[in-house]
């Protein structure tokens, strides 16, 4: 990342550690712990779209753009007041980062500003022709004319979900589930006895638990079509 211009040898008094995340393809993302970091961070509370916003704004549009961006958060360079901030520590020195990287709070937030910023013009002339969305986009629904529909392979990896023997198992499970929410009649009192479970200290499966998944999963079995 140095003779790419993406990082420094740094002299901060401060630093983060390091971790890699195995992406789907195999392949290694390198990430900073910027936990503390973001604990002191003033959050920037630029409004990022939700799936249901970009799924009302795909109505009465024919043609569409998919923009895969390289390395999207490194296009974009640090404040030299901050990069200090950035620094991290590995086995081989100290650096700091000098464009935008992964783990810092408010990097989603200033990259949505920036990608609105600089596609504002082509968004506000053309937003009945085409949508430009991000690869980060996740899209679980399937559309046919004027309808909506969950995607069925989706739904089966729910059906197939074993019962979570961890908090992190547990998110991982709700967190798909939840996307479906709005399909789903009262789905948060469904849900209650295993939202519950995240509050707790120890992780603990309770007999509520297992009637909250066995009803949700029955529930997801019989989601319906939207207009």
């Amino acid at each position: 990342m140095v003779p790419d211009g993406l990082i420094r040898p740094s002299t901060s008094p401060y630093y983060s550690l390091v971790i890699l995340v195995k992406k789907k393809d195999g392949t290694w993302q390198f990430c900073s712990d910027y936990r503390a970091l973001n604990a002191i961070t003033v959050k920037h509370h630029f409004p990022i779209p939700t799936i249901d916003e970009l799924l009302d704004e795909l109505w009465g549009a024919y043609y569409f753009s998919k923009i895969d961006l390289h390395s999207g958060y490194h296009q974009i360079r640090m404040s030299s007041g901050d990069v200090h901030n950035t620094a991290f520590r590995m086995v081989n020195g100290h650096n700091e980062f000098l464009v935008m990287p992964f783990g810092l709070t408010n990097a989603p937030s200033t990259f949505q500003a920036a990608m609105n910023d600089l596609l504002r013009p082509f968004l506000l002339r053309f937003q009945n022709v085409f949508l430009v969305y991000n690869q980060w986009t996740t899209w679980a629904m399937l559309f046919l004319a004027r309808e909506s529909k969950p995607n069925s392979d989706k739904i089966q990896v729910i059906q197939d979900w074993p019962i979570p023997t961890n908090l992190i198992e547990l998110r991982s499970f709700l967190s798909l589930t939840g996307f479906y929410r709005h399909f789903v009649h009262q789905y948060a009192a469904i849900v209650g006895p295993l939202t519950e479970l995240l509050n707790v200290g120890a992780f603990y499966w309770t007999a509520d638990a297992t009637v909250a998944f066995s009803a949700l999963k029955r529930a997801m079995i019989l989601l319906p079509t939207l207009a």
